[in-house]
């Protein structure tokens, strides 16, 4: 939705940088301080990139710490617990999930299902790639620095997504007829 797209990135005070979102507990699982790592060797090539992540979590102070070690507040921000994330992911050109173990991911689906280029961890289950948009990279700081720094897309996705059977109309009616069924 280029509306909110555009609206998003006014708040936010965004022009022309590359947006990345991460989303998800700030815990050991979801990876935020590899995420840190990659951030402080890619700002040192491309200044004009910003990450936003979105989650608390136990982690969350050392995350802090480290964000302000490599000095990177106007780089990495965070903005704790939201309900605008399907707006948020509007407002990114990437979203990344370099968990070091992962299921079914629903946040990687609703990614994919905004259109924006999703990186996951090749650990991730290969059961959440529904769409051409995303894509698994190895834990390699390096590999993902380089990626990151390259190029980005924004598809519609809505018939990959509806394909998927991640459709909340076809989700609704496969539950209507699954209650039906037991009645």
């Amino acid at each position: 939705d280029k509306e909110i797209r555009n609206k998003y990135r006014m708040q936010f005070n965004l022009k022309d940088e590359i947006v990345c979102i991460q989303v998800g507990s700030l815990t050991d699982q979801k990876n935020h301080l590899f995420t840190i790592e990659v951030f402080n060797k890619l700002c040192k090539i491309n200044k004009n990139i910003r990450l936003y992540i979105v989650g608390t979590g136990i982690n969350q102070e050392v995350i802090e710490k480290r964000i302000d070690e490599y000095n990177l507040k106007d780089n990495i921000i965070l903005l704790g617990r939201r309900n605008d994330v399907n707006n948020l992911l509007q407002m990114a050109d990437f979203y990344i999930m370099p968990s070091i173990y992962e299921g079914l991911s629903v946040a990687a689906i609703e990614a994919q299902a905004s259109g924006i280029t999703c990186l996951l961890s090749d650990v991730v289950s290969k059961d959440v790639k529904v769409s051409d948009v995303c894509e698994f990279l190895p834990l390699e700081e390096d590999r993902w620095v380089d990626r990151l720094n390259g190029s980005y897309t924004r598809k519609d996705t809505y018939d990959d997504i509806v394909n998927a059977g991640y459709d909340v109309k076809t989700t609704a009616k496969w539950l209507e007829d699954f209650y039906q069924s037991i009645i």
